[in-house]
């Protein structure tokens, strides 16, 4: 748009030639369908994906719908992968081999699949959300119909749109608190590490190494042999440039939601907010020809079945294999495997449809875990329990609600048919772990403030509500382990992990 001209134009100086061609794509022909909840949308993809042509993208804006829309289309008969940033760099190359090879039906992924992939024959691009702006969404759909004569761009806008991306855009820049952070530790401890910033600091690695980044842009600090040093530069905050960007960005966002309610042609709206002087009605988008594109309807049926899925679905709670960059605990970095937590469980996602909203009621609304949740994850863990041989159950304890998380476990050990037995104490009421934002400060928390009085050589199902870090677990299964106990295998009722979404 006419912005972004001027600012390079800003940057490089005005002897440019501007060439500019335009944004009108014949082929492509737009819809949007309004569909509030999650498990209505997955419903609708799964009931018209196979009328849709050829091979296409679903973008999601988080890593956690990302795979449990791949989940659910490959447990009815869709072939699909996920792409997103955190996966391996091998399987990402085989993911992308697999969809330029028409190879799966759809490629459903974060916005980390972005520039450089040109497939001509995409039949369809479908958004599980609305993007955070016009020009996201238009370049995303924009990798559809390049070399076939129809294509279909089909946005789903649902409830949890507008809170993802304002989040995105509120979390974008540093604050002063966090930038003023950075340069205080810089300068009490010149020559700093960037993994040890996190002993200093209370915010995500992520948003350090940002606000790290930023600075020295800045040229606040320099980086001299990966360690950080202060300039002579006297250091005070000019937010005003991220302010100008943020507010930018809201602004966009609305454009975004106002597109969504267009009554008049969705190509000709997207060509005038990014001042295409060759907009016009694209005759081919749902507003011109009158009528859906396609239906709207989904099988009541269907939408139970998708809230059943989400309910069901279950991710596993990975061990941690070492401690803290720096840390040692008898003398390594690395946790033995005789002293490691095996391979969990975890039922929910926090908040989700289904049981994540049940967890979420039961642990601040009503200080009780209903007997739905003691069911759904008895359920879940009776092949489990059984192939693992776990023959008892302990809890995180804690010192706030001494009884939540106790009385749960001890239910879902009576309905497992197992002994339950407290054996883990809370010797300080340190911070909540979800207080804390870095690995080193939840670690240090956590191993400081449990203890094991006693324990069964047999190996055991240790559960909690939450799983986060992990860290918890970690530390709570490693002095299980210390003390004698057999295997420790974790639980929670919610992962409460990356709730608002990465790359």
């Amino acid at each position: 748009n006419n912005r972004v001209v001027n600012d390079i134009k800003k940057q490089l100086g005005d002897k440019l030639l501007i060439s500019r061609g335009s944004l009108m794509r014949e082929s492509l022909s737009l819809q949007v369908i309004e569909l509030y909840s999650k498990e209505a949308r997955m419903a609708w993809i799964l009931q018209y994906i196979d009328t849709l042509p050829g091979t296409g993208i679903i973008y999601c804006l988080t890593v956690n719908d990302c795979k449990l829309l791949n989940k659910w289309l490959n447990k009815n008969g869709i072939y699909s992968e996920s792409y997103f940033a955190g996966l391996e760099t091998e399987k990402k190359s085989e993911v992308v081999n697999s969809f330029m090879n028409n190879s799966i039906k759809v490629l459903v992924a974060t916005v980390a699949f972005g520039m450089g992939f040109d497939k001509p024959d995409i039949g369809f691009v479908i958004h599980f959300q609305r993007p955070g702006n016009i020009v996201a969404y238009y370049q995303q759909i924009g990798r559809a119909g390049r070399g076939i004569d129809q294509a279909y761009a089909i946005l789903l806008c649902g409830g949890e749109d507008e809170d993802i991306n304002n989040y995105f855009i509120d979390s974008a820049f540093p604050t002063e608190e966090l930038m003023e952070a950075v340069v205080n530790t810089v300068m009490e401890h010149p020559g700093i590490r960037i993994t040890q910033f996190e002993k200093y600091i209370n915010m995500k690695a992520t948003k350090i190494k940002a606000c790290v980044k930023y600075l020295l842009v800045n040229g606040d600090i320099y980086v001299e042999d990966k360690k950080y040093y202060k300039t002579t530069r006297i250091w005070k905050p000019d937010l005003e440039k991220s302010r100008e960007i943020t507010n930018i960005r809201k602004k966009e966002l609305l454009e975004m939601k106002e597109f969504s309610k267009q009554g008049n042609c969705y190509m000709e709206y997207i060509a005038n907010v990014l001042d295409d002087p060759h907009a016009k009605a694209c005759g081919i988008c749902e507003n011109c020809v009158g009528q859906p594109l396609l239906k709207i309807e989904v099988p009541e049926d269907l939408v139970l079945n998708a809230q059943q899925f989400i309910r069901e679905d279950f991710n596993l709670i990975e061990a941690r294999k070492k401690w803290p960059s720096g840390e040692r605990i008898d003398g390594e970095n690395l946790i033995s495997t005789e002293l490691m937590c095996e391979i969990g469980r975890v039922l929910s996602n926090y908040g989700d449809a289904g049981w994540g909203k049940l967890v979420s009621s039961g642990k601040y609304k009503d200080g009780f875990f209903d007997n739905q949740l003691v069911e759904a994850s008895a359920l879940l863990l009776k092949n489990f329990i059984k192939d693992n041989n776990i023959k008892w159950v302990t809890s995180v304890p804690s010192i706030r609600r001494p009884e939540l998380v106790k009385s749960f476990a001890e239910r879902l050990a009576l309905r497992l048919g197992l002994r339950y037995y407290d054996v883990i104490d809370k010797v300080k009421d340190n911070r909540c772990q979800k207080e804390l934002n870095t690995s080193y400060l939840q670690y240090k928390n956590a191993y400081g403030s449990f203890e094991v009085r006693r324990t069964y050589n047999e190996n055991v199902l240790l559960v909690d509500d939450m799983v986060d870090s992990r860290w918890t677990f970690t530390v709570c299964g490693y002095k299980l382990r210390k003390s004698g106990s057999g295997k420790v295998f974790p639980f929670a009722l919610a992962n409460s992990a990356g709730r608002n979404g990465d790359e």
